[in-house]
């Protein structure tokens, strides 16, 4: 699902399955969307891509020659199930986006890309990857199949993103699952399984129930329940 120029949309409930190169993406001037509930298995290189790269005559609105573009602005990914993907998920040329309550499964290579495609030429500026919020993630991964858990790409401004709450779990190496971030996580769970059944739900005595912290932008689950107070990390709510 490829969104160009997209605003003030939600984007729910799709279960996309073998792509090559992307899952779901919003670029050229997409703003105020949300990405809620989808369920996204072995999507190729990026599950969900929060800006990208685009040519100029597409964006909209249209390029401005006297302030800044952004690729996207304001997306909102949240309560997604990712399984598989070289990166779950990517900020591309992203300005004030969030990726909230997802549950990551065994990514192939990173966790997150903080990336810049589109840069300034032509008389146009861009606003770089920034302030971003990384929050109440739920992650399992194989630390010796990752090369990193977040990869950092040039004219990108990494220290404005925020970490908080989330769970990291390394399932071949549990004592190694701290991950290695551009800025100081807070609240986040480290080295505890989550005890997932089948579904990825978190089972009882899962240390992700209640571990997170209550985000506005999230309206409801991956089944459309609504959280508690604290929430739990992940895409689930509730067992």
């Amino acid at each position: 699902i490829d969104m160009v120029g997209c605003h003030r949309g939600v984007l729910a409930r799709n279960r996309i399955t073998s792509r090559s190169s992307s899952g779901i993406q919003a670029k050229g001037g997409s703003a105020d969307l949300l990405i809620l509930a989808n369920r996204i298995t072995d999507a190729g290189q990026r599950a969900l891509n929060l800006g990208g790269s685009t040519g100029f005559e597409f964006f909209r609105p249209p390029l401005s020659t006297s302030a800044d573009n952004a690729e996207g602005s304001r997306l909102v990914a949240a309560a997604n199930l990712i399984i598989g993907s070289v990166s779950p998920i990517a900020f591309v040329g992203c300005d004030g986006c969030s990726a909230l309550n997802n549950t990551l499964i065994d990514p192939d290579n990173w966790t997150v890309r903080i990336l810049q495609e589109t840069i300034d030429r032509d008389g146009y500026s861009f606003l770089p990857s920034q302030n971003g919020l990384f929050a109440n993630n739920l992650m399992v991964f194989q630390r010796g199949q990752l090369s990193t858990d977040v990869n950092v790409g040039a004219n990108t401004d990494p220290d404005s993103f925020v970490f908080a709450s989330n769970l990291w779990f390394a399932s071949d190496q549990p004592g190694n699952s701290a991950p290695n971030l551009p800025v100081t996580e807070t609240g986040a769970v480290i080295g505890e399984d989550p005890i997932l059944d089948g579904d990825y739900r978190p089972m009882a005595g899962s240390p992700a129930i209640a571990a997170g912290q209550p985000q506005a932008d999230v309206p409801g689950d991956a089944n459309g329940e609504c959280y508690a107070d604290p929430p739990a990390i992940g895409a689930f709510a509730t067992p």
